[in-house]
C-alpha cells in the first residue's frame, strides 16, 4: 500500500500546467508576431495605393491639361474660312464634350477594381 501512497503523491499536476502555459505562452507569442506582421502588410499596401492613386490622378490631370493646350493650339492653327463654316459655339462645344469624357474616364475608369 504504501507504494501506491508514494505513487500517488509524486505525480503533481504542477509539471503538466506548467507546460500547458509555456505551449499557450508560445502560441500567444506566435498569434501576436503573426498580427503584428499582417498590420505591418496591411499598413503598407495602404500607402502603396493612396501613393498610385494620387500618381495616377496627377498623370491624368497633366494628360488632360496638354490635351487641352494642343486642342487650343490646333483650333488656332485653322484658317478663317473653317471657323466660318463651322457653327458658332460647334468647335468649342465638341472640344469641351470631348475633353470631359476623357477627365470623366480618367477619374472613374482608373478607379474601378482591377
Amino acid at each position: 500500500m504504501s507504494g501506491a501512497g508514494f505513487f500517488l503523491g509524486t505525480m503533481s499536476p504542477a509539471p503538466i500546467a506548467s507546460n500547458q502555459l509555456a505551449a499557450s505562452g508560445a502560441r500567444l507569442a506566435l498569434s501576436s508576431v503573426v498580427t503584428f506582421s499582417g498590420v505591418v502588410v496591411v499598413a503598407i499596401a495602404t500607402v502603396c495605393q493612396r501613393t498610385a492613386v494620387k500618381r495616377l490622378g496627377y498623370r491624368s490631370e497633366e494628360a488632360l491639361y496638354g490635351l487641352r493646350v494642343r486642342l487650343f493650339e490646333h483650333i488656332h492653327r485653322l484658317s478663317i474660312a473653317d471657323h466660318n463654316e463651322e457653327r458658332k459655339g460647334s468647335l468649342v462645344a465638341r472640344v469641351t464634350s470631348d475633353v470631359e469624357t476623357l477627365a470623366q474616364f480618367f477619374s472613374w475608369g482608373c478607379s474601378w477594381p482591377a
